[in-house]
């Protein structure tokens, strides 16, 4: 009796987690709270949702259709910004100018889809076989780096945007482990107020009090009461009569460059209340106490908590859910600063639905001068394998970020990603059309691009990461684990490293031959 209790509740949990795993399948596509979950890979993804067969004939399309769409995209949006240089030209009167650019500009921008697709067919090949590519735009963040090595910038730093891939500074530890030991500098940089994921990050130390809220683009962008930060979420008391018990707590870890927090900076946004009794008071190395106002007017202000170098800091918050936090930055004077700006299910895309006036703000006091954005893995969905919707909307992303940070953008292809199609575990074949828009949009909005899938190895790379006898990636067939993103880190720096090079070379042959010139002018005139 007793064993056949138990062979009942056996079954009965066993058929509780199928109808689980069918419900996530099934659920997850259509509403909108569990997109955030697309990235996490339960057993089912492996065993109950095994495309076998192909996706439909009307969801295929070429991957010259994909470049179209995109250049089609480009070309409408280069008719839009010239119709706005057009209107602040003074010698034209408003109104004319208005009615002119309409029928001049717009209306050749409709017959420029089909004109669009039929001269990307014939160079798609040719200008995308390469298996990454630097725009001359990177050229600028070169020049940065030239700077600081002589002296003329203190800082160079960098955005790193990207989704779970990057979670608890994967892959971005690495990259900046690499530049701080070529170019200098210390510090993880900036780090949201509050983190799912702060107990998996290894790069710092974070604690917090449990009566925060935190909110992120994906999960409530629709009822938030403020704007997001810089790294896509904001942060404030609840219940909404909390008002001196919050806390957080940030400690260096023992690692080169990073047992120490120096030039601590909090930044926070402007309060909906009218009152102004916000304050926080510092605790420096468990022993010296520093007290501050939150009084700032503006839509997001930065304070500078410390600019000594302590191994731990504690900051006690007395405030409502009226003043939202975004985060604290932790960096050295000179150097390279990298700074982690995950968001878990992101596409990427959300990006250009931040309010301009904040990353315009945070853009003031951090200064950057390269944009990395690494996305793709939440795009890929085997039943639909027309990604010309994700190549325009990243398009215009990529243009969004250049002019909203005036900095070069770079952007990090998916990896590969594998998963079961009749009964093999083979690269997901929607993978292929998601890197082609990524390339497409990158190359039409003049920013570099790196192919990671390729890097990794191409076709079926990523199984070989997962069963190599020191694993790379995990049993999801989708994520790296520490060694390989370590791994993706270091291809990544390799990358950017090998254009700096180039451009050294340059720099010398250039001052080599205006060495020879003059010498040759100086015989000429003895």
């Amino acid at each position: 009796m007793r064993e056949n209790k138990y062979f009942k509740e056996t079954l009965h949990t066993l058929i509780l987690v199928l109808c689980f795993g069918l419900i996530y399948q099934v659920a997850t596509p259509h509403i909108e709270a569990l997109q955030g979950f697309r990235n996490f890979h339960f057993f089912s993804d492996l065993i109950l949702k095994e495309p076998s067969k192909e996706a439909p004939a009307e969801n295929k399309i070429s991957e010259e259709d994909i470049l179209a769409q995109i250049d089609a995209a480009a070309s409408e949006d280069s008719s839009r910004r010239a119709g706005k240089q057009a209107l602040k030209k003074p010698v034209i009167p408003v109104k004319k100018t208005v009615s002119k650019s309409q029928k001049t500009v717009q209306q050749p921008a409709k017959k420029a889809v089909p004109e669009a697709k039929s001269k990307t067919t014939a160079s798609a090949k040719a200008k995308f076989k390469s298996p990454a590519f630097q725009s001359p735009n990177l050229q600028q963040f070169y020049a940065a780096l030239d700077a600081l090595k002589t002296g003329k910038k203190k800082q160079v730093r960098i955005a790193f945007f990207g989704d779970s891939m990057i979670e608890g500074d994967l892959i971005v530890s690495t990259v900046r482990s690499l530049f701080q030991q070529k170019f200098g500098g210390s510090g993880v940089g900036f780090v949201p107020m509050i983190s799912n994921v702060a107990g998996f990050r290894g790069t710092i130390r974070h604690k917090f009090s449990d009566n925060w809220q935190h909110d992120n683009y994906i999960f409530n962008r629709k009822t938030t009461p403020y704007a997001f930060g810089i790294s896509c979420d904001v942060s404030y008391a609840t219940p909404a009569e909390t008002y001196d018990d919050l806390w957080v707590r940030f400690e260096g870890v023992h690692r080169k460059r990073l047992d120490s927090l120096k030039n601590i900076k909090l930044y926070y946004g402007q309060s909906q209340a009218k009152r102004r009794d916000y304050s926080m008071m510092a605790v420096l190395d468990k022993r010296d106490s520093v007290q501050f106002k939150l009084d700032g007017q503006k839509a997001v202000n930065q304070l500078t908590v410390s600019e000594k170098a302590v191994k731990r800091v504690d900051l006690h918050v007395k405030a409502d859910k009226d003043l939202p936090f975004y985060g604290v930055s932790v960096e050295s004077d000179k150097g390279v600063i990298v700074d982690d700006l995950s968001l878990r299910g992101s596409s990427g895309t959300h990006l250009r639905h931040l309010k301009g006036d904040v990353l315009t703000a945070f853009n003031q006091y951090l200064d950057y001068d390269l944009v990395i954005m690494q996305y793709g893995a939440n795009v890929v969905d085997t039943t639909n394998l027309n990604y010309g919707w994700y190549g325009v909307n990243l398009y215009k992303t990529i243009r969004f970020m250049q002019e909203e940070f005036k900095a070069p953008c770079l952007i990090v292809s998916m990896a590969d990603k594998a998963r079961k199609i009749d009964g093999e575990l083979k690269t997901d074949p929607a993978v292929h059309g998601v890197i082609t828009a990524q390339m497409g949009a990158a190359k039409k909005a003049n920013a570099t691009f790196f192919n990671l899938f390729n890097a990794m190895g191409g076709e079926g790379s990523m199984i070989q990461w997962v069963d190599d006898p020191k694993p790379k990636a995990n049993k999801d067939y989708t994520h790296f684990n520490f060694r390989g993103a370590n791994k993706v880190g270091h291809l990544l720096y390799d990358f950017l490293l090998d254009g700096w090079k180039v451009r050294q070379e340059e720099i010398r042959a250039r001052a080599k031959k205006r060495v020879e010139v003059k010498t040759i002018q100086t015989k000429n005139i003895r």
